[in-house]
């Protein structure tokens, strides 16, 4: 009996963690491609030898060798790299190490540029196809509602769209909260649109003297939106998808300062770590049969520039912290530090940098975030 009743809830749930996990695996082994292609094409350009181009990490499940390179898919689907000869080694012929440091430069700046050029591409194809944009509509939507206030006793809820007011329809934030201050101690009848789309007509009495910031109803209140795709021409759309990449960037870094200022809690600005992306890809991927392809376009331009973000930060291990080091050797008039001590520098800063995900994969465990609701 109970596998009968649990069948098809089993059924949906394993549908969906099969989608998370398959379009993740997809979107990021796009994503590390990618950034691996632009280190590959710019060290071939370069005269470097490259011992191994992989798709993920060992042990290796399939190998072919062409010319001096093995071209490798591994068993453990998160990530890939680029491996040069003589990576810290000067002394090897054609190593990475060995070059110029303006081809080392370029080398090492190619995997970032490629992934912001892929996150310009798509989001430059969801312009031209069609950007999720919201359009004020009719009503003001309800964001929260203070547990206990009289908003909360009526019956009103997250996500209702307030259309009339004692019978004259709202548009106005400002105009409908003076008509709610004005109506503090008699009731008002709401006609509400839910959810859902029913409409009901809720009673409410404002409160003539509320507790502070909960407002004489003890509802949060926003304009009334809805998603419409709107289309550009490509030019337009190439250069809105620069303009999109840019506001990503810039929001990312501004993170922290709006965090510190206490514009944002800091625990909504917290990174995630790959369970964390995969809900969000996932989101993304079953909404593809009533959004189309934009939600997983969209996230993957997200993601791309994320890692592009994250790579060229001056940390040791990272792309960002191999070009600090360049910078040390320039500033040093050409003199290069040791070459061992630097490896050593950069496997530690490596080490810490997993643990750090580890950490992250832990807050994700037992704090997911929100799932994003892509409109229809």
């Amino acid at each position: 009996m109970w596998l009968t009743i649990l069948g098809p809830w089993r059924g949906t749930i394993y549908m969906s963690l099969l989608v998370t996990i398959f379009s993740f695996l997809i979107v990021l082994s796009v994503v590390v491609l990618v950034h691996e292609l632009g280190h590959f094409a710019v060290g071939r350009w370069a005269g470097a030898r490259i011992e191994e181009f992989a798709l993920g990490f060992p042990p290796r499940v399939w190998s072919v060798r062409r010319g001096e390179t093995d071209y490798s898919i591994n068993a453990v689907p998160l990530g890939g790299y680029c491996r040069f000869a003589g990576e810290d080694n000067p002394d090897i012929q054609n190593g990475l190490a060995s070059l110029p440091r303006r081809k080392r430069g370029l080398i090492l700046a190619a995997g970032v540029t490629m992934n912001a050029v892929l996150a310009i591409v798509l989001f430059a194809a969801v312009y031209a196809t069609g950007f999720p944009t919201p359009v004020p509509t009719d009503g003001i939507r309800i964001a929260g509602v203070v547990s206990g206030a009289p908003a909360d006793q009526a019956g009103l809820k997250p996500g209702d769209i307030i259309l009339k007011i004692d019978g004259t329809a709202t548009n106005d934030l400002t105009v409908f909260s003076a008509t709610v201050r004005s109506s503090a101690g008699r009731p008002v009848d709401l006609l509400v649109k839910r959810p859902d789309g029913q409409e009901a007509t809720i009673r409410v009495t404002p409160r003539s003297d509320p507790p502070a910031n909960e407002g004489p109803m003890g509802i949060v209140v926003e304009p009334a939106m809805i998603i419409q795709s709107r289309s550009y021409a490509l030019p337009q759309a190439l250069w809105l998808g620069v303009k999109q990449a840019g506001r990503a960037t810039l929001v990312t870094f501004s993170v922290p300062v709006m965090i510190l200022r206490g514009l944002i809690p800091a625990d909504l600005a917290r990174p995630v770590g790959p369970i964390g992306i995969s809900r969000v890809v996932g989101s993304a991927a079953e909404a593809i049969p009533s959004s189309g392809f934009a939600p997983i376009f969209l996230t993957t331009a997200y993601l791309s520039m994320s890692l592009a973000i994250v790579n060229i930060l001056p940390l040791p291990g990272l792309d960002g912290g191999r070009l600090l080091f360049l910078a040390i050797e320039w500033l040093r008039g050409g003199k290069r530090l040791n070459p061992q001590r630097e490896a050593i520098i950069h496997f530690a800063g490596l080490m810490l940098l997993m643990g750090l995900v580890v950490i992250i994969t832990y807050f994700d465990i037992v704090s997911p975030i929100p799932t994003i609701t892509w409109g229809p």
